[in-house]
């Protein structure tokens, strides 16, 4: 199966299959396969849909929220974006999460720690919907 997976070198989508994607990569039309960090939207307030159907059975639409110190983020930023997660281990709560985003910062050895709420989290079986390329 093919994905569009965001090559930050060449600073767009491209095909991959699924065993070409990578922990950090950047994946759209999909269902996740695996626990994402929601970095940003083309939007400016920064939210997303999401089909939870494959976890809860539920059809309706929850929102997300990217973080507020990722949201502006661009395609063309995004392959100059360096941060690392550091959360708890994998568990069957769908809507308790605690972690946090490590971005490096410009001076040297220094990280900005932010919180990850539960509504920057999408879930692996989940999918984006209502939304634009």
């Amino acid at each position: 199966m093919e994905n569009q997976v965001f090559d930050s070198s060449e600073k767009r989508f491209v095909t991959r299959t699924w065993r070409d994607v990578r922990v950090g990569d950047v994946i759209t039309d999909e269902y996740f396969p695996a626990d994402l960090l929601f970095l940003s939207a083309e939007n400016e307030d920064g939210l997303c849909y999401i089909e939870t159907m494959q976890l809860d059975g539920e059809t309706n639409l929850k929102i997300k929220k990217a973080l507020d110190e990722t949201k502006h983020l661009t395609r063309d930023s995004l392959g100059e974006f360096e941060a690392t997660v550091r959360c708890e281990p994998p568990n069957s709560r769908l809507y308790h999460f605690t972690g946090n985003l490590e971005m490096a910062s410009a001076a040297a050895g220094e990280a900005a720690v932010v919180p990850v709420p539960p509504a920057g989290v999408l879930l692996r079986g989940c999918s984006l919907r209502n939304t634009a390329k």
